[in-house]
């Protein structure tokens, strides 16, 4: 569970990436008929990217 992590002390965020919408209907995450567009999957991967090389300080190096 997310929010024991950050009970001790952990920082954490909680980020929504718009993925839903690729199949039928428009389906809540943990509905059985969900399908997630995959083809913003590239998106969150190189934002995730972007937010751990800037934790590290080496954003500089990244060439998103």
């Amino acid at each position: 569970d997310f929010s024991y992590y950050t009970q001790g002390g952990a920082e954490g965020a909680f980020v929504f990436l718009g993925i839903s919408g690729g199949g039928e209907g428009d389906f809540p995450l943990h509905h059985p008929k969900f399908t997630a567009d995959e083809e913003v999957l590239p998106i969150g991967a190189a934002f995730h990217t972007a937010l751990a090389l800037d934790v590290l300080g080496n954003r500089d190096k990244a060439e998103l």
